[in-house]
C-alpha cells in the first residue's frame, strides 16, 4: 500500500509536469504563429521557437516513457485497492483529461501554423517570381535602352 502511494504520486507528478510542457508548448506555438504570419517571416524567431519546442517534445517523451513504466508495475495494485487509493485515482483520471484536452489544443495550434506558414511559404515564391520577372524586364529595358543611345550615323558628309 505504501509502496502503491508512493507509485501514485509519481504519476500524478508526471502528469503536472507534462501539463506544464504542453502549457510551454502552446506558448511557443503562439510566438511561433506571431513570427510567421505577418508580412515578413521572422526566421530568428521562428528558429527559436522551434528549438524550445523540440526541447519540450524530448521531455515529454521522456515523461511519456517514465509514466508508462510505473503505470505498468502499479497498475494491478491500483485496480485491486480501488478505494483506498480512490482520492489519488480521481486526481489521475483529471489530470489526464486536463492533459489531453492540452494535447489536443497543441495539435490545433500546430494545424494553424502549419496553414500559417504554407500560406507564408506561398507569398515568398509569389514574392520571388515578381522580383525575378522585375529583374528580367529592367535587364531587357537597360538593354533596349542602351542599343537606341547608340545612333549609327545616318548622314555622311561627302564633301572632300
Amino acid at each position: 500500500m505504501e509502496n502503491s502511494d508512493s507509485y501514485l504520486a509519481i504519476l500524478i507528478d508526471s502528469l503536472q509536469k507534462k501539463s506544464k510542457l504542453l502549457d510551454g508548448i502552446s506558448a511557443e506555438n503562439e510566438r511561433q504563429y506571431q513570427a510567421i504570419r505577418g508580412e515578413e517571416i521572422n526566421y530568428d524567431l521562428l528558429d527559436e521557437t522551434i528549438n524550445r519546442k523540440e526541447e519540450y517534445i524530448g521531455e515529454l517523451d521522456r515523461l511519456d516513457q517514465g509514466f508508462q513504466k510505473v503505470y505498468d508495475r502499479v497498475k494491478e495494485t491500483i485496480q485491486q485497492e480501488k478505494l483506498m487509493h480512490k482520492d489519488q485515482i480521481v486526481l489521475l483520471q483529471s489530470l489526464v483529461r486536463e492533459v489531453t484536452d492540452k494535447g489536443l489544443r497543441v495539435e490545433r495550434e500546430e494545424k494553424r501554423n502549419h496553414t500559417a506558414f504554407t500560406n507564408a511559404a506561398v507569398l515568398v515564391r509569389k514574392k520571388s517570381r515578381s522580383v525575378q520577372t522585375a529583374q528580367r524586364v529592367a535587364t531587357g529595358y537597360y538593354t533596349t535602352m542602351n542599343k537606341l543611345n547608340v545612333v549609327d550615323s545616318q548622314f555622311m558628309d561627302q564633301k572632300k
